[in-house]
């Protein structure tokens, strides 16, 4: 537990002055208003929802001595380390209501909650943390304490949050599924400087993705466009320099004009010497089941260029040059690989080199399918279609892969070979 305490000092000492930014949502195009977003720190995968109406706080560590007479005031935390419960005095100075925000030492946001203190020496009780290291913070209208707790708990993570003054306490309210609607919040995230927040904006059917990262406060501006496809499905988009792409792969069985596209039977049929074939498949392979509407689904390029339309009414095909475009828009085609994928192991295999996705692109692993039948590489290569072709028989493709970092349009292979798609707006 000192090597912990230890390193938690350290770990602050290190910090810059505190400071927070805010940050409010906005939306343009097909909406003005925005629903919900969800807040993603690309750097410590810590996530939260809020309403569109709210207002984002991310506060910065302190790094001050609270040793200090001038340091940020502190929350009186007793018995501090806790092993089943530490009680929260609030000093006499901060009255009516205030928000608790609990985090663990990575800033993931483990409860929220509000609190109401109408009376001098009131205190609240803090049951269910886990053993670790652990930030508390309350917001009140006229000021701001935090305080640092240490858990020895072999408690399951349920946290409460009692008051055991003898006033009357409000419900307390868990975080990641946003506050009543109608009711604007202002809702703190910790936020170190340099990291990157991924912003996914909802109003009705229409879902934007907004990447940035902070030094002062922002507007958050969401493009709301359509873009369904002939099943009628709605796509998130991003924004990236003067493009917008599709920001998940493509799964429709059908044109925009309402024509299935049609697969093989059976799904391993050998279309080697078929004319001109148009087909989408799921990815398949032994043991292995893949969710078409997460991983989208392969398509031959004869299908990805059919005249009906396979991409969403106001949306193509990428040309050879729209990716490279894309890829100038992010520093080059050396890193750009590493800025369009998606940073977990949730699809891709480790080590997934280089992935930040600073775009909001979020690309996954399409895999392939072989014109013999086959699927392979599901985890390891996300394989996109261009509408460039290099002769009659190859076309051009995206291809971006789990142990690199740059991104690839240099690359073609058979027109009969099954791809993934992502389509840009006209």
């Amino acid at each position: 537990m000192k090597k912990i305490l230890a390193l938690l000092l350290i770990t602050y000492a290190s910090q810059a002055s505190g400071q927070n930014y805010t940050v409010n949502f906005t939306g343009t195009g097909e909406s003005a208003s925005v629903a919900t977003v969800k807040v993603e720190n690309l750097t410590t995968g810590a996530t939260l929802e809020i309403n569109g109406t709210d207002l984002l706080r991310l506060t910065l560590p302190t790094g001050i001595d609270e040793d200090s007479e001038t340091a940020y005031p502190r929350l009186a935390l007793y018995p501090n380390p806790m092993s089943e419960y530490s009680d929260m005095m609030l000093p006499d100075h901060v009255y009516g209501e205030a928000k608790v925000l609990i985090t663990d030492i990575s800033g993931k946001v483990i409860y929220s909650r509000k609190i109401y203190n109408d009376s001098p020496g009131k205190s609240f009780r803090i049951s269910g943390l886990k053993n670790g290291v652990y930030i508390i913070n309350v917001n009140a209208g006229n000021c701001s304490l935090s305080g640092r707790l240490v858990s020895v708990s072999n408690a399951n993570g349920s946290v409460h949050i009692e008051n055991i003054s003898n006033s009357v306490d409000p419900a307390g309210e868990k975080i990641r599924t946003g506050f009543p609607k109608g009711l604007a919040e202002t809702v703190d995230m910790p936020y170190n400087n340099g990291e990157r927040l991924k912003f996914t904006g909802i109003s009705g059917d229409f879902t934007t993705i907004v990447t940035s990262d902070f030094a002062s406060d922002k507007e958050i501006i969401f493009k709301f466009v359509r873009c369904k496809d002939g099943d009628n499905r709605n796509y998130p988009v991003t924004e990236v320099g003067t493009q917008t792409w599709m920001a998940v792969n493509l799964g429709t069985e059908s044109y925009s004009n309402g024509d299935l596209i049609g697969t093989t039977d059976p799904q391993t049929l050998n279309i080697s010497t078929a004319v001109n074939p148009k087909y989408v498949w799921v990815y398949y392979a032994y043991m292995v089941t893949i969710d078409p509407l997460v991983n989208g689904r392969l398509y031959t390029w004869h299908a990805a260029v059919d005249s009906r339309g396979l991409c969403p009414t106001g949306w193509h095909l990428p040309t050879r040059d729209e990716w490279n475009t894309l890829f100038t828009t992010l520093g080059g085609a050396t890193i750009a690989g590493g800025k369009l994928k998606e940073t977990t192991f949730a699809h891709w295999e480790s080590p997934n080199t280089d992935a930040n996705n600073f775009s909001g692109f979020t690309a996954i692993p399409t895999g392939t399918r072989a014109p013999a039948g086959s699927c392979t590489n599901y985890t390891k290569f996300s394989s996109l279609w261009s509408s460039t072709e290099k002769d009659a028989t190859y076309a051009w493709y995206c291809a971006l892969g789990y142990n690199f970092g740059a991104a690839y349009s240099d690359v073609n292979t058979a027109k009969n070979v099954g791809l993934g798609v992502r389509c840009i707006k006209d």
